[in-house]
């Protein structure tokens, strides 16, 4: 591989694709390095290594698992297979700097169906007919085990009491938006007419900011949280309807009362966080914007 123009070639367009966005980052201080940071400060641990590990045998299911493994050895030691191997490299490469950085599992997702794809080749090479036919049937019956983990097939409360979330528990955020929205439009409509005309709503994360964007509240929606931030700071004065996980920055927002608790109906990362009222910013926009910008996972 290294003696073909091909590898080359291929570091060439990826270094050119990546070029406009690597110009951005050092202009504006590298701050894919502090997300990294905070994405190794919550996985980088002895549990994050072992949920890394544990998803690389359920996010294909556990025979998928198998289907890959049996790939890996292959693309690595067949000698013929020697243009499907750089596939098995990356694998055996990027597992141990994911463990080592604190990676999400799912990072080396793309890596495993192509790999499975060349265990099954492994074992329809290996194995009779009827065993193949066995297989592929326990292969389809144990991929309908985590579909309720990725797919919304059961009701939010039932989900909400299995093991489920704790496979996924990014899909467990999906649940409840309809609720937050309407909390928070609860109290926007409780300010005063002349103050609604000019009310603002920031949010704490971009999940709450897309989520009120999407369903509509007749004000506009703001976070600083990651590149939501890019958007910018309010244009209106306030009054501030503060969505988040706490009471706002008081060197941000000024005047801030607690009017409502959002509820979600599961388990989530939003059910339980606070709606507060603010008067608006405590200096200027320009001034509290810096405070409210953050990056993190």
């Amino acid at each position: 591989h290294l003696r073909s123009p091909w590898p080359y070639a291929g570091a060439a367009l990826a270094a050119a694709i990546w070029l406009p966005n690597l110009l951005w980052q050092a202009a504006n201080d590298w701050p894919q390095l502090e997300l990294a940071a905070d994405v190794r400060e919550e996985y980088g641990t002895a549990g994050g290594a072992l949920e890394l590990l544990a998803m690389q045998l359920i996010l294909l299911n556990p025979l998928g698992a198998v289907l890959a493994v049996t790939g890996l050895v292959a693309v690595l030691r067949r000698p013929g297979w020697a243009f499907a191997r750089p596939g098995g490299v990356a694998y055996v490469v990027l597992l141990p700097v994911f463990l080592l950085t604190g990676g999400k599992g799912y990072y080396l997702l793309p890596l495993l169906p192509p790999l499975a794809a060349a265990g099954a080749v492994v074992l329809e090479q290996r194995w009779s007919t009827y065993r193949l036919k066995v297989f592929a049937i326990a292969v389809g019956l144990t991929a309908l085990f985590p579909v309720p983990a990725l797919l919304p097939v059961l009701p939010a409360d039932t989900l909400d009491a299995t093991f489920y979330p704790a496979l996924n528990e990014d899909g467990m955020e999906t649940i409840g938006w309809p609720r937050v929205v309407r909390t928070v439009r609860e109290a926007i409509d409780g300010l005063p007419a002349a103050q609604r005309a000019s009310a603002v709503v920031v949010t704490s994360n971009y999940g709450e900011a897309g989520a009120l964007q999407w369903y509509g509240l007749g004000v506009p929606v703001h976070s600083g949280h990651n590149a939501y931030a890019e958007w910018g700071p309010p244009e209106r004065a306030g009054p501030v309807v503060w969505v988040g996980f706490g009471a706002p920055d008081p060197a941000a927002l000024t005047g801030c009362r607690r009017t409502a608790t959002l509820r979600t109906g599961v388990d989530n990362e939003e059910d339980g966080n606070g709606v507060w009222v603010c008067d608006g910013p405590a200096r200027s926009w320009s001034h509290s914007w810096r405070l409210l910008r953050h990056l993190s996972a």
